[in-house]
């Protein structure tokens, strides 16, 4: 799996990002659960979760899953993975960006 790289977002920006696995979901599953890993990919910061606002959503009706995301530092690029697990509780569905954030 190779994670998507994303536009750059400015470090005062709060924006929601959105993790599709409507292509990949099974008939008449859901997703029941979400774990998120975040972690920095280049550049540094000893607290990169602190990028993420909030807990996942899960959107039921379009099979994804949002994660708004604030501040950041200058010149990291920070990723972001959800794991999905669904409704039968045995598959987990993996989705990954890549989130560069600029500050000028």
């Amino acid at each position: 799996m190779r994670a998507t790289l994303l536009d750059a977002k400015h470090a005062r920006e709060v924006v929601v990002l959105r993790f599709p696995f409507a292509s990949e979901m099974p008939a008449g599953l859901s997703i029941a659960s979400v774990q998120r890993v975040v972690s920095v990919k280049r550049g540094a910061d000893a607290n990169a979760a602190a990028i993420c606002l909030g807990s996942a959503q899960i959107e039921a009706a379009t099979h994804e899953v949002l994660q708004r995301v604030q501040a950041g530092l200058g010149s990291v690029t920070y990723g972001l993975l959800i794991a999905a697990t669904l409704s039968d509780a045995t598959t987990v569905l993996v989705r990954a960006v890549e989130l560069p954030v600029v500050d000028f």
